[in-house]
């Protein structure tokens, strides 16, 4: 009997043994699970940030070609403004 009791203890610790290393890996699943979540989210964000980065740098460009555009334009009005002052001087 004390053979049988002992097996018995022994296989009811084994089990008790299992459940608990089951226990310890949920837990750790879960906590594999949320820090993925928290990844997921920072990489939303930093998508994020990347897109308005990204427009705002394509609208800067778009701004910076303007102002070259009105640069030459001034420019060559200036220098025709200049070929007329020259001209009309010589006329005199």
């Amino acid at each position: 009997m004390d053979i049988f009791m002992d097996k018995l203890a022994q296989r009811t610790t084994a089990q008790e043994i299992i459940r608990a290393n089951t226990a310890a890996d949920m837990e750790e699943l879960n906590k594999l699970k949320n820090q993925i979540e928290g990844y997921h989210e920072c990489l939303f964000k930093l998508q994020k940030l990347i897109e308005d980065g990204s427009e705002r740098l394509s609208d800067m460009q778009d701004k910076d070609f303007e102002a070259g555009r009105l640069a030459r334009e001034s420019l060559e009005q200036v220098k025709s403004l200049q070929q007329l002052a020259e001209s009309l001087g010589q006329s005199q």
